[in-house]
């Protein structure tokens, strides 16, 4: 199951939580709703047990609400067909802000002159040409500016054509503009055509004009109808904008800050550009964060005479191929697919969804099966003979997995006691010797009755270990097996089940908050505030039981290491 996101998780362990828990009734396909969802929300009470130990994984037990007697046992009605999905999360507020962008646009593909004069001309049709060229000491800001020579000509202009515009839009187009003093006034806009009178002299001024587009294509830039020889002008910073009027200037290489950002739509200097500005808005939205703890089949129904309610409990789809049984003797063929050959059986006894890997291991040999024995049995036996679990998860799937090694595998949560990351409200320790054994008896068998069976013995007698014979006594872990035939290979069995069965169990029992993504077999780490010597942080998820009611959820955890 996914973990929920940060701001449900920061609520499920606040000082307070709003959590909310519901129940789905369905037909027995597990898709159609049983009286089209209306007995969704009648939960009163109830928990969910999660057991990594039986086959069975999750079970259940619900108080309903039965006040309209809708909930009756029949075989129309509440009956052993129904599927249970159980529900658990929590009622939040998101008050993440709320993300939006806006996207201005410089249509002048070279605005600033920084590299160059691309797309800029020195006359328009009809006009005498006049003289561009690029100034590296005067502009505006930057490091260049354009600079326009008129010579002695009536309606002189330099020239650059705007592509791509919208017919019927209105269009900005502005520019920093310096004009010597003494010099006749210039225009600028599109050329000739009613444009801004730019008046201003000996001083750079921004200069401004809106029109509509009635074209595609529209040429703009300064003119003078009536220039001298030597007659100057510069301007800078072009900016062409969709907008009724002049917004500020930017192009692709203009310094991004507070929240402002700016681009290139291609080649810098010699594109489209644009700013997009990140706007931030206060949210507040009520949230509900829930996951599916449990998919369910009925075992049992309890109804009181008074007050009105049903009971029901149940357990997982491991129910369907723990109650289908083979009907014949069975094989399944050398060569194989495990994960067909599982798929297989679990179809056969009415499983739908799966989580099956494809391992690229196959049955080694034919696998054959009485009759009377259960598909799960099988599903199991082949599982576990390739390194493999097999279980039913929250939301009815089959899952095959490789088994989680504390030592290795991820972590996939942290339980912690204190005031700001604590999640604990209890929690217990318990170490155990059940395991430690230091003194080992490995046996071989023999068919013939004649034959003494080969036997080899290896003990713990070194004074200075914590599991030697002198501490503890002896205590003896036997071992027999066909396939061991000499005293030799007998020894060397011996001599390593001794380094290997001196193990100590640790047992954590714990209460805390309803962390119900938790799924058990996943490994998590303890962050003891008073740990021992020795003591191992990692632990393996063994059993967990999910209150849906006001109580704290339960939990097992556990882990085995050896003691030299």
């Amino acid at each position: 199951m996914g973990a929920p996101p940060a701001l449900a998780e920061a609520a499920i362990i606040g000082a307070t939580s709003d959590l909310v828990r519901r129940i789905e009734i369905y037909e027995a396909d597990g898709v159609t709703h049983w009286k089209n969802g209306d007995n969704d929300n009648r939960l009163i009470d109830g928990s969910v047990n999660i057991d990594y130990g039986r086959d069975e994984r999750r079970s259940f037990d619900l108080l309903l609400d039965n006040t309209d007697f809708e909930l009756e046992h029949e075989p129309d009605g509440l009956w052993y067909d129904k599927i249970f999905k159980i529900f658990h999360g929590v009622r939040y507020v998101d008050d993440t802000p709320k993300v939006t962008y806006s996207v201005r646009t410089n249509l002048c593909l070279n605005p600033s002159f920084e590299v160059n004069t691309t797309s800029w001309g020195n006359s328009s049709a009809g006009r005498t040409a006049c003289t561009i060229a690029r100034d590296i000491t005067f502009w505006s800001r930057g490091i260049a500016s354009l600079k326009i020579t008129w010579p002695t000509a009536a309606s002189s202009a330099s020239q650059y054509a705007a592509v791509g515009l919208k017919v019927g839009k209105t269009y900005t187009l502005s520019c920093n503009m310096y004009v010597p003093a003494g010099s006749p006034d210039v225009f600028w806009g599109e050329l000739f055509s009613g444009n801004v009178i730019m008046s201003t002299k000996a001083v750079w001024t921004r200069t401004a004009y809106t029109f509509i587009a009635t074209g595609t294509t529209h040429y703009f830039g300064p003119a003078v109808s009536n220039p001298t020889t030597g007659q100057l002008c510069w301007i800078d910073e072009v900016m062409l904008e969709e907008a009724d009027r002049y917004l500020g200037y930017f192009d692709g290489s203009s310094e991004d800050f507070a929240n402002r950002d700016y681009a290139w739509a291609g080649t810098a200097s010699n594109s489209a550009s644009t700013e997009t500005i990140t706007v931030l808005t206060p949210n507040f939205v009520e949230t509900i964060w829930e996951t599916q703890v449990g998919e369910c089949m009925i075992d049992q129904i309890s109804e009181d005479h008074f007050p009105f309610t049903v009971k029901v409990s149940g357990r997982d789809y491991t129910k369907k191929c723990l109650l289908s049984k083979f009907t014949t003797a069975t094989s399944l063929a050398n060569g194989t697919p495990i994960e067909t050959a599982i798929q297989a059986l679990a179809a056969n006894a009415g499983i739908t969804k799966f989580l099956l890997p494809l391992t690229g291991h196959n049955l080694g040999k034919d696998y054959s099966y009485e009759r009377g024995v259960s598909r799960w049995e099988a599903m199991k036996d082949i599982a576990t003979a390739f390194g493999y679990e097999i279980f039913f998860d929250a939301q009815g799937f089959l899952v095959m997995r490789e088994y989680h090694d504390p030592t290795t595998s991820p972590t996939a949560y942290t339980l912690a006691t204190g005031p700001i990351v604590g999640n604990l409200v209890t929690y217990g320790k318990t170490v155990n010797d059940n395991r430690i054994y230091n003194k080992i008896v490995v046996t071989g068998e023999s068919s013939d009755a004649e034959i003494i069976p080969v036997s080899a013995t290896a003990s713990n007698t070194l004074l200075e270990s914590p599991t030697s014979i002198a501490k503890l006594g002896e205590r003896v872990y036997q071992y027999t097996s066909a396939f061991i035939t000499t005293t030799v290979q007998a020894q060397d069995v011996a001599n390593k089940f001794l380094q290997l069965h001196a193990l100590e169990e640790f047992d954590l029992n714990f209460s805390s908050i309803a962390l119900s993504w938790l799924e058990v077999g996943e490994i998590i780490e303890f962050l003891d505030p008073r740990p021992s010597e020795g003591q191992p942080t990692r632990f393996l998820l063994s059993a967990l039981n999910l209150s849906l009611g006001l109580g704290p959820m339960s939990g097992n955890a556990k882990r085995v290491s050896v003691v030299s």
